[in-house]
């Protein structure tokens, strides 16, 4: 049963792989994906899947603690050390990092939705028409 697991792990993996890649090669995305040079034949970039990861890490630890950052990373050397807080005090722990984590703020849809209305009504025609041009073009891609 492990193996099935495992081997279902893996292929979710190689499936996230692939889109990401396939993210990253999009036009608007070339310039983030920077190869690095080093030994070996499989290509490797400055932006990769694991930037995430790192950012992640270092905001936890930033606002946690080191402990707190390796614990919620799975590290298992700090697991039990972590999970001696109770659930509630888990909880807080991760409300403390949303904010540094999220991409939106905690601002409800209607109100995203009012301002974006409000900056777009703002723009000039011109670039009313140039916003049009560029996502047709991102379409056709």
């Amino acid at each position: 049963m492990l193996e099935g697991f495992q081997r279902t792990v893996e292929r979710a993996l190689i499936a996230v792989e692939l889109a990401w890649y396939y993210l990253m090669s999009k036009l608007a995305f070339q310039e983030l994906m920077k190869p690095i040079k080093q030994r070996g034949r499989k290509k490797r970039y400055s932006l990769h899947i694991y930037s995430f990861k790192k950012f992640g890490f270092t905001k936890i630890a930033d606002i946690l603690g080191e402990l707190a950052a390796h614990a919620i990373a799975g590290h298992k050397r700090y697991l039990i050390t972590y999970y001696k807080k109770s659930r509630t005090e888990r909880a807080g722990d991760y409300r403390k990092v949303i904010p540094k984590l999220s991409l939106f703020s905690n601002e409800s849809d209607a109100e995203l939705k009012e301002k974006a209305k409000e900056t777009i009504e703002k723009l000039p025609k011109e670039a009313l028409l140039e916003i049009l041009k560029i996502g047709k073009k991102h379409l056709k891609e």
